[in-house]
């Protein structure tokens, strides 16, 4: 329900006294304010479809052995994008570029793994509202909650740039001439599998951490 009390058989209550209507797939709901948030304010042409690639080191690469699935807003039932349907030959370079990374920031200070953090924070705050439009329109959230998401996986961001401060590692005389030390480490490649309906905040809870 949306904005006032619903009567059998008619659709939710929105605006001035007796006026009512029932939501229909592709309807614009701007024109009220109570239900502005309910869409996402863009919708793609055939011409603006985005065909999207795999990002890895650094460079958007072409999958060559898996062929595409279209995506389909909820909002609207339209074809919004295709993404690749990565084949093994596909994913292979990725994670041996990942492996190299990874050989490289393990034996980087925490003091300064921070530093992309702090940029990658800046540029998704600045640009917040465009990520949670693209949230909305591919998974079916409103406005509103797609920024929620966001904002949440942005607060993981900011504790991670904290850890210089609050986990730099430590030692402990355990016994005579005996002392135990604790640092934290890398463990190397691993994926993360996240779920359609929180494309921006399950990935936040997973990368800042690493």
């Amino acid at each position: 329900m949306v904005g006032g009390a619903r009567k059998a058989g008619k659709g939710p209550r929105v605006g001035g006294r007796g006026a009512f209507f029932r939501p229909k797939i592709g309807r614009s709901f701007t024109g009220s304010r109570r239900c502005a948030n309910l869409l996402p304010l863009v919708s793609p042409t055939n011409s603006e479809l985005r065909q999207c690639k795999n990002l890895w080191a650094g460079r958007w690469h072409a999958a060559d052995g898996g062929g595409s699935l279209e995506v389909t807003s909820p909002h609207t039932g339209q074809v919004i994008a295709t993404v690749p349907l990565s084949s093994a030959e596909d994913v292979a370079p990725a994670v041996d570029a990942a492996a190299a990374a990874a050989r490289v920031w393990a034996s980087t200070p925490v003091k300064e793994r921070v530093i992309p953090l702090r940029r990658f924070h800046e540029l998704t705050t600045r640009h917040a509202s465009e990520i949670a439009e693209l949230a909305s329109l591919e998974s079916g959230k409103t406005r509103a909650e797609a920024l929620a998401g966001l904002q949440r996986g942005l607060e993981v961001v900011e504790f991670a740039l904290s850890l210089p401060n609050l986990d730099p590692g430590g030692s402990l005389e355990v016994s005579r001439g005996v002392t135990c030390e604790y640092r934290r480490e890398p463990l190397g490649v691993v994926a993360g599998i996240t779920p359609f309906n929180f494309p921006a905040m399950v990935p936040m809870w997973m990368f800042p951490l690493a």
